[in-house]
C-alpha cells in the first residue's frame, strides 16, 4: 500500500518507464523499501531519542554519546572495510558465495574481536572513572554485532531490500518499547547502555532468520577459504584506513568537546549531530540500491555507466541543498519543540551542521565511483586530509567558539575530502568536473 502510494507520487514520465522498463522497476522498488525503512526509522529514532534525551538531560546524555562516539572509532576497522566490496563482488558472480559469506564472516569476527579487545586495552590505560568505563565497555559488545553487515550485503546485491527492512523495522519497534518501558521505570544510565546493545542483537537476529528463509532456496554451507581471505584483506585494506578516518572525522567531535568542554557540551552538540546525521541516510540509501545496477551497466555499455553517474550526481546534490535549506531555517524551533528548551545551543548548531549533508551524498556516491573505478586509495588518502584537517580545526576553533566552532570544522572538513581533493589528483579529476558539471543538471529518475 505505502509502496503504491510513493510510486503514485512519481512524475508522468517516469511512471510510464517504470512500467515499460523492467529493470528500471527492480531497482525503483528496491529502493523505495529502502527509504520506506529508513524514513520510518529516522522519524522513530528522533522522536524516542529526544525523549531519551530529556529524560537523561544534556550531561547524561553527553555521556553516553561520547561513549557511543568512542566505541565506534575503535569499532570502525571492526569490518575490515569487506562491506564495502563484497556487494561488488557477490553482483559480479565471479567467486562462488558460500565461499565469499563464510570467509567475509570469519574476517569481520576476527576484526570485531580485536577491535573488542583494543577498546578494553584503552580504557585500562586510559580510563575515565569506574561508570564511565563500565558503560563504554557495554556498549563496545555491539561490535561483535557488526557480522550482520554480511546478510544485508548479501540482500542489497540480490536487490532484496525488504528483507533489510523488515529485519530492521522489527529491530526498531522492540526497540523503541524497550526503551520507552526503562524511561517509565526511570532506569538508570548504565540500564540504557545494555538497551544500545540489545537493538544490534535484535538486527542480527532478524538478518538471520530472514537470511536463512530466503537465501535463494540454496542451503549455504561453511566454506571458509586462505587464499579467498587473503585477496579480500589484499584489496579491502584502502577501506579499513579509510573507515577508520570517517569514523574520526564523524566521531571524534564528541570525544574532543568531551576533553576539553565536558559532557554538558557534548550533549548539546550530539542532539545536533542526531538531527543532522539523521538524513544521512538518503543517499546511503539511493546509492545501496543503485550501486548494483550502475556495476552491471559499466559491463554493458560505458556511455550508460556515466550517464547514471551523472543523474545520480544531480539527484543527490540537489535534494541534500532542498534539505539543507529548510532544515536550517528551522533549526532552532525544531530543536526546542523536539528536546526542550535546556538543549537551546544545539539550535545553533544545526543550523551549520546540516550543510555538511551536500558533501556527504557527494562522497558517498564518489567513493562507489572510486570503487568501481578502482581507485580506492585515493578515497583513503582523501579521507586522511579530512581527518587531520578537521582535528586541527577543532583544536583552533573549540577554544574561540565552543561548539560552533566543532560544527564549522565538520563542514569544511567534509567539503574538502568529498569534494575538493578530488581536484588534487589526475585520475581522480574526472569524477570533480562530473560532480561540478552536476550541479548544473536538472535531477531525473531515467
Amino acid at each position: 500500500m505505502l509502496m503504491q502510494l510513493a510510486k503514485s507520487l512519481l512524475p508522468k514520465a517516469a511512471r510510464e518507464y517504470y512500467h515499460r522498463n523492467t529493470g528500471f522497476r527492480k531497482y525503483l522498488d528496491n529502493t523505495l523499501w529502502l527509504l520506506f525503512e529508513k524514513l520510518l526509522r529516522i522519524g522513530v529514532a528522533v522522536l524516542i531519542g529526544a525523549w531519551v534525551a530529556r529524560y537523561l538531560g544534556p550531561s547524561q546524555f553527553g555521556l553516553l554519546s561520547f561513549a557511543q562516539s568512542l566505541v565506534a572509532l575503535f569499532g570502525s576497522v571492526a569490518a575490515l572495510g569487506i562491506t564495502n566490496i563484497l556487494v561488488k563482488d557477490l553482483v559480479n558472480g565471479d567467486i562462488h558465495k558460500p565461499s565469499l559469506l563464510s570467509t567475509a564472516l570469519v574476517l569481520m569476527m576476527a576484526g570485531a574481536c580485536i577491535s573488542f579487545l583494543a577498546l578494553a586495552a584503552y580504557i585500562y590505560f586510559f580510563g575515565y572513572g569506574a561508570d564511565s568505563n563500565t558503560i563504554i565497555l557495554v556498549i563496545g559488545c555491539g561490535i561483535l554485532f557488526q557480522a550482520s553487515g554480511i546478510i544485508e550485503c548479501y540482500f542489497q546485491s540480490e536487490v532484496k531490500a525488504r528483507f533489510i527492512v523488515l529485519s530492521s523495522i522489527s529491530s526498531l519497534l522492540i526497540s523503541s518499547v524497550v526503551k520507552l518501558a526503562l524511561i517509565y521505570l526511570k532506569a538508570s544510565l548504565l540500564t540504557f547502555s545494555y538497551a544500545i546493545v540489545f537493538d544490534a542483537l535484535t538486527l542480527l537476529m532478524g538478518y538471520v532468520y530472514f537470511f536463512k528463509r530466503d537465501a535463494n532456496g540454496q542451503h549455504f554451507k561453511f566454506d571458509f577459504s586462505f587464499t579467498l581471505a587473503t585477496n579480500l584483506l589484499r584489496e579491502s585494506y584502502p577501506y579499513i584506513l579509510s573507515g577508520l578516518l570517517i569514523t574520526i572525522y564523524m566521531r571524534i567531535d564528541q570525544v574532543m568537546i568531551k576533553q576539553m568542554m565536558g559532557d554538558y557540551a557534548v550533549g548539546q552538540y550530539s542532539v545536533a549531530v542526531a538531527l543532522s546525521g539523521g538524513w544521512y541516510f538518503l543517499p546511503m540509501t539511493i546509492v545501496a540500491s543503485l550501486y548494483p545496477a550502475i556495476v552491471n551497466s559499466k559491463k554493458v555499455d560505458n556511455a550508460i555507466y556515466l550517464g547514471r553517474l551523472s543523474r545520480l550526481y544531480s539527484f543527490l546534490i540537489y535534494t541534500s541543498l532542498i534539505l539543507s535549506v529548510l532544515i536550517g531555517f528551522c533549526s532552532n524551533w525544531v530543536v526546542a519543540l523536539l528536546y526542550g528548551h535546556t538543549y537551546q545551543q544545539a539550535g545553533s548548531v544545526l543550523m551549520v551542521h546540516i550543510w555538511a549533508s551536500v558533501f556527504v551524498s557527494i562522497g558517498v556516491a564518489s567513493g562507489r565511483w572510486l570503487l568501481t573505478e578502482g581507485l580506492q586509495k585515493y578515497g583513503a588518502i582523501n579521507t586522511l586530509i579530512g581527518a587531520v584537517l578537521n582535528v586541527g580545526l577543532n583544536l583552533i576553533l573549540i577554544p574561540r567558539f565552543g561548539i560552533i566552532g566543532v560544527a564549522w570544522a565538520t563542514l569544511i572538513a567534509q567539503a574538502c575530502t568529498a569534494y575538493f581533493c578530488l581536484l588534487l589528483w589526475e585520475k581522480t579529476r574526472p569524477s570533480f568536473f562530473a560532480i561540478s558539471r552536476s550541479v548544473l543538471t536538472l535531477p531525473s529518475l531515467r
